[in-house]
C-alpha cells in the first residue's frame, strides 16, 4: 500500500524509549463532528509520519467496520502534538490491545511531526550521527514525495 505514491512501510518509524501516555477521544463519527470531552488515556509507543501504535483497554472497531476518527494529544519532549487517525489493526496482547493507527495528516502537518520525529531521534542517541542524517535523508524523501504528489493532482 502507498500513501501519495510513497509507500508507508519504508518511512521510518521512532519507537519510544518510554511509551507516552495520550489523551484518546473521538473526533468525528460518519464524517461529523462529535462535541464530546471524554478522553481515555492511552499508551502510544511508536510514532511515524503515517501512523502510531497504542495500547488500551478499550475494544474499539476498526476502520472498515465503522467510520470514525480518533485525536491523540501528547507531549514529545517538551512539544504539544494533536493528532487524528483511524485504526487498521487491533492485536490482543494480555491485558491491553495493541492498535495500529492510520494518521490523517496534512503535508504541513506531516513536516512538523517529522521535525519533531528527528529531534527526539537525536536526543535519544546523540552519538549516532549517521543515523540521524539517514533519518533525514528518508524524511526528505517522504516530504519531496508528498508534496510533488500534490502537484500532479
Amino acid at each position: 500500500m502507498s500513501i501519495n505514491g510513497f509507500p508507508h512501510h519504508l518511512s521510518l518509524r521512532l519507537t519510544l524509549k518510554r511509551p507516552v501516555l495520550a489523551s484518546m477521544g473521538v473526533e468525528l463519527v460518519n464524517q461529523k463532528a462529535v462535541n464530546s470531552s471524554l478522553t481515555c488515556p492511552v499508551l502510544v509507543t511508536s510514532v511515524s509520519p503515517y501512523g502510531l501504535y497504542m495500547f488500551s483497554h478499550l475494544d474499539l472497531p476498526l476502520q472498515h467496520e465503522r467510520d470514525y476518527v480518533l485525536r491523540f494529544d501528547f507531549r514529545l519532549h517538551e512539544q504539544e502534538i494533536i493528532l487524528f487517525g483511524r485504526v487498521v489493526w487491533c492485536d490482543p496482547s494480555q491485558h491491553l490491545l495493541c492498535y495500529g493507527i492510520r494518521l490523517q495528516l496534512q503535508s504541513e502537518e506531516r513536516s512538523r511531526l517529522l521535525c519533531l520525529l528527528n529531534d527526539e531521534l537525536v536526543r535519544m542517541m546523540p552519538t549516532q550521527k549517521g543515523i540521524h542524517e539517514m533519518y533525514q535523508r528518508v524524511s526528505d524523501q517522504v516530504l519531496r514525495t508528498t508534496n510533488e504528489s500534490i502537484w500532479k493532482i
